[in-house]
């Protein structure tokens, strides 16, 4: 069985379309990755999952966590799961972390929120956990403020939070957005790590292919509020089969490639609304492959390969 099992999940936040029936399944013990331009439901993908969404939001759908459906629990009940089983790493650590609270007791909050720990043992996980993630307590001390910390070693104390109370499940939003490449590979490196020698389940939400490619066993490809494709990694590149994921591939740029403008894609992703949720391709006015029956009737994700769907008329187009 799954771990987490998303099934037709649709999001509304007042009369706007978010998500559209989006469907996800992921193993134990795997990194799966969710990838598409900014815009495209990624995130709120994530926070619906999480239960962490704007007031007026309305979801529909299944969200079956361990076999548990989320959607079904009351916010006391869904208390005692974010936190505890599910934890969630926010891309920008500058406005996650609380400022006015010490970095060590924040990840002493969740630890003493979730286990019934006395205090010697709480200062013991948060030492754990801090030296896990490269900070220990030796140059880091936990009563240090995130403001005297580098935004690297901010990102660290997140992923420490969050690791704190030994999650089944660890979803990371855009982890190493607002870092630099040396400090990106390194963040990546130590969250790839610590799931493979827990056991850990990663989500990880990025809108680096290159990321993707390096990490992930599964990945699914979103556009407007939609899964496109999914399948498992290495299949899907050997085989890119929406004319949006061969877009995204051949829009990265190449190190060989040093004059000449870089591919881009025309048009932009539809804003929340009736496109999302219309009887049609979403991708049908950026698809230079597009035919009739793209405008008319919504492609179905179906599977061309065993374990890789796509949502397309017409995939594998060679033009």
């Amino acid at each position: 069985m799954s771990l987490l099992d998303v099934r037709d999940l649709s999001l509304h936040i007042g009369d706007l379309a978010i998500l559209d029936r989006v469907s996800l399944r992921q193993e134990a013990g795997t990194i799966a990755g969710l990838v598409g331009e900014s815009g495209c439901g990624k995130s709120m993908t994530a926070l619906s999952i999480m239960g962490l969404l704007p007031r007026g939001a309305r979801l529909d759908g299944t969200v079956l966590f361990d076999g548990e459906d989320l959607l079904s629990l009351s916010e006391r009940e869904m208390c005692a799961v974010r936190g505890r089983r599910i934890a969630m790493i926010f891309q920008e650590p500058t406005t996650a972390l609380n400022p006015v609270m010490t970095i060590g007791a924040q990840i002493a909050e969740g630890i003493a929120l979730h286990l019934d720990l006395d205090a010697a043992e709480t200062d013991r996980r948060v030492c754990a956990a801090m030296q896990r993630v490269g900070l220990p307590v030796a140059r880091f001390s936990p009563d240090l403020y995130p403001h005297q910390l580098s935004g690297g070693q901010r990102q660290r104390v997140m992923i420490a939070m969050a690791l704190a109370t030994e999650p089944a499940l660890l979803i990371a939003d855009e982890p190493t957005t607002a870092l630099d490449v040396a400090i990106q590979i390194d963040v990546l490196r130590l969250l790839r790590g610590i799931v493979r020698e827990s056991a850990m389940t990663l989500l990880l939400i990025t809108h680096d292919l290159g990321v993707i490619a390096g990490m992930c066993d599964r990945l699914a490809v979103m556009y407007a509020g939609r899964v496109v494709e999914e399948g498992p990694t290495e299949e899907v590149f050997a085989h890119l089969a929406h004319p949006y994921t061969r877009a995204l591939v051949a829009a990265v740029p190449q190190p060989e490639a040093r004059a000449g403008r870089l591919p881009t894609i025309g048009g932009s992703v539809p804003g929340p609304g009736p496109a999302i949720v219309a009887d049609a391709c979403t991708f049908a006015d950026r698809c230079p492959f597009v035919t009739g029956v793209c405008r008319e009737t919504r492609p179905p994700l179906a599977a061309i390969r065993p374990g890789h769907a796509v949502a397309c008329y017409h995939p594998r187009h060679e033009g």
